[in-house]
């Protein structure tokens, strides 16, 4: 800028290779110099040359960073209004671009000013001067990119005021567009030991926007508790300076670290102080939520070590609560009782069958309960092996025969309406052969009967009744109809 006279002047900006990275003539008091943003370390020549070689007058150099910490942040959604100063730096803005935008105005308020702006995106700029006012076409950025605008006088003596509007979309009023409300997903959070969970804004946007200003962001619902452990759905409302409002909605996951630790399967062996009329103790215990806790058994057990005896296996439950009001629950399958009869005389019980030093060839059986002491020390335990009473899922019964003649049969866990799978192996699939299967509760009462025809298949579908089906422990009886009558008591749990 030159203080005292007008001068003409031709000014260049080389690189260290020599390129030309700015040119401009100039004719008056001040000129904007723009080096774009460069990947190049070294020496920079600034080179000013009088046009007419007749000009004396002094000049001086300003410099301004373009960083967003050495400008002004300019406002998209209203009039912008500030005013030039002699001698003054550069009146440096930048904005966020906005979705829409048609260009930019500069425009004198209460005397003539000769505006000298440059409009900088990157490494591209365009220069504008005018002895009244600027008009910028829109420049090629994505939306949400920095832009500056460089304002200075172009004759460096005026001190007269200006604003600045952005040209919107025909028919739309400035300072009228709502912010846009953005939601993350997919969120969970974990109740503290206090039980009580706040959750702010900062947890749930996802860079909610303004063309202007974002004032204010909250959540609703913001407080949580054990009343409100699952999913949960809650609305972020974002405000603008202008007052406009937008909200966006989403899922969260409300979540308590409260666990119960407890055995669902408990295994009976069969030993020499056996005896199928005894109580059993269960112990549970507890981790997560407050520390301090209740435990609850379906048997009015109100204690982590519970004595549960052949009477309360039906629906056996243990519940466990904290000072939160947190709460889990678990299933428990004990083999007691009716859980483990397998005929309706009530003088027959499963259990697993463990060979000695052959654990892979278990079996389950049906044996007559004067006849348990012949299983003592064979690591035998009462119920079915694998699948049922909780002890694993299978996802198919199979059956099949050994050589010797016994069957190896494995249950599984189900519940009503379920569709099960009975696979059909070895000298059971007979082809041609009927099959009659029935489904019976530990008492021996019928709930399903159906033949069937093996023929070529290697595998029947059996659709359990989808209601009437008490929990408990049930056999699918499987009986071939070739005239050996050979049965087979598959085990399955109904949950």
């Amino acid at each position: 800028m030159a203080p005292n006279n007008s001068f003409e002047t031709v000014v260049d900006v080389y690189n260290p290779l020599g390129e030309v990275l700015f040119h401009q003539r100039v004719s008056g008091k001040a000129c904007d110099i723009v080096i774009p943003r460069v990947h190049m370390s070294g020496s920079y020549l600034l080179l000013i040359n009088d046009d007419r070689a007749n000009d004396t007058s002094h000049y001086y150099l300003t410099y301004n960073l373009l960083d967003v910490a050495c400008a002004q942040e300019l406002p998209t959604c209203r009039t912008m209004e500030s005013a030039l100063d002699v001698k003054a730096d550069i009146n440096l803005y930048y904005f966020m671009m906005p979705e829409q935008m048609n260009g930019l105005t500069i425009k004198e308020i209460d005397r003539v000013i000769e505006p000298f702006g440059i409009i900088i995106n990157a490494n591209d700029y365009t220069i504008l001067k005018d002895n009244v006012k600027l008009h910028f076409e829109s420049p090629m950025a994505n939306p949400g990119s920095i832009i500056y605008l460089a304002l200075s006088d172009n004759a460096g003596n005026d001190t007269g005021g200006y604003k600045i509007d952005f040209i919107k979309d025909e028919g739309e009023e400035p300072g009228l567009s709502a912010p846009v409300a953005l939601c993350r997903e997919g969120l969970s959070f974990t109740l503290p030991p206090s039980g009580h969970l706040e959750i702010t804004s900062a947890d749930i946007d996802a860079g909610s926007y303004d063309d202007c200003q974002i004032v204010e962001m909250k959540v609703t619902p913001d407080n949580f508790d054990c009343l409100t452990v699952g999913e949960q759905e809650i609305t972020l409302e974002v405000i603008d300076n202008d007052g406009l409002i937008s909200s966006c909605t989403t899922t969260i996951d409300i979540r308590s670290d409260l666990e119960l630790v407890l055995d669902e399967c408990q295994r009976i062996v069969i030993d020499d102080d056996f005896d199928l009329e005894a109580c059993r103790e269960v112990i549970a215990s507890a981790t997560g939520g407050s520390g301090d806790y209740d435990f609850v058994w379906s048997n009015g057990e109100t204690s982590p070590l519970a004595t549960i005896c052949p009477g309360d296996v039906a629906n056996l439950r243990c519940e466990i609560f904290d000072n939160n009001g947190c709460s889990v629950a678990k299933d428990l399958w004990m083999p007691l009782g009716v859980n483990v009869l397998c005929h309706s005389n009530g003088k027959k019980v499963s259990i697993c069958h463990v060979p000695p030093g052959n654990a892979e060839a278990r079996q389950t059986l049906c044996v007559s309960i004067n006849s348990l002491k012949a299983h003592f020390g064979h690591d035998d335990y009462l119920g079915p092996c694998d699948g049922a009473g909780g002890c694993g899922e299978e996802s198919e019964v199979s059956l099949k025969t050994h050589e010797n003649g016994h069957l190896t049969i494995s249950g599984l866990v189900a519940q009503q309406g379920d569709l099960v799978r009975v696979n059909l192996k070895d000298e059971f699939l007979v082809r041609n052969t009927k099959i009659d299967l029935t489904l019976v509760d530990a008492l021996g009462r019928n709930f399903y009967h159906e033949t069937a025809l093996a023929s070529s298949i290697e595998f029947l579908e059996l659709q359990l009744p989808s209601s009437g089906l008490a929990p408990g422990m049930y056999y699918l009886l499987l009986r071939s109809l070739d005239g050996s009558s050979r049965q087979i008591p598959a085990p399955i749990l109904i949950k």
